[in-house]
């Protein structure tokens, strides 16, 4: 069996930075990171994280509460996974009286940030992508009321009719394939549908 190794194998950039943020507050082991949930889907990275004082709390998907003693909050900072989080999780976070720091991909703040304007606008935001996944429950809450997130294309046919314009974006991590396919779908259904093509480039050249 010959295998070989994609040109972007590895980390993408985005995860770099998280595990750089999450590092540099650790100062080597001197104070406790605290991350909501996982940082990144790497259970190696976590395990070596961990001997350098980075601690997830949480859960999988940032939803449930964080209970630290008095003495665990003593000289560590809470930081914000790669996924990024919805602005309810955000406030939640900043509430816990500790220092606070975002290690969000800067490329879903970008996506969340066309989310957030675009519902904000009264259009209809679809979101393909794991309606459990972090990402897109982060993104969901962006999107408020106006979010629907789609897998297949059942989840397209199951729609609500959209009578303010409609946006679609993807999760970072899907693939694009997959993405073009119910675009088109909903494309026939919208033809005024905008579109905007938010799968990180290292997903694309895997």
């Amino acid at each position: 069996v010959k295998v070989i190794r994609a040109k972007s194998s590895g980390f993408c950039w985005g995860v770099e930075r998280a595990i750089q943020v999450a590092r540099e507050q650790a100062e080597g082991g001197k104070r406790t990171v605290y991350t909501d949930g996982p940082l990144i889907h790497n259970n190696q990275m976590m395990t070596a994280l961990g001997k350098e004082g980075v601690r997830e709390v949480g859960d999988y998907q940032s939803n449930s509460a964080i209970e630290l003693a008095d003495e665990e909050r003593e000289d560590s900072v809470v930081v914000v996974r790669a996924h990024g989080i919805s602005p309810e999780r955000r406030k939640y976070l900043k509430e816990l009286d500790m220092p606070f720091k975002d290690a969000t991909c800067p490329d879903v703040g970008i996506i969340a940030g066309k989310v957030r304007m675009h519902a904000e606008k009264g259009y209809g935001v679809v979101i393909f992508g794991d309606p459990k996944h972090p990402e897109v429950i982060g993104l969901m809450g962006y999107a408020g009321d106006k979010g629907h997130a789609v897998q297949t294309r059942e989840d397209i046919d199951a729609l609500p009719e959209f009578t303010s314009g409609v946006v679609m974006v993807s999760q970072s991590t899907m693939f694009t394939h997959e993405f073009e396919k119910l675009t088109a779908l909903l494309g026939t259904m919208y033809p005024d549908l905008i579109v905007f093509d938010t799968i990180c480039g290292a997903t694309k050249e895997r």
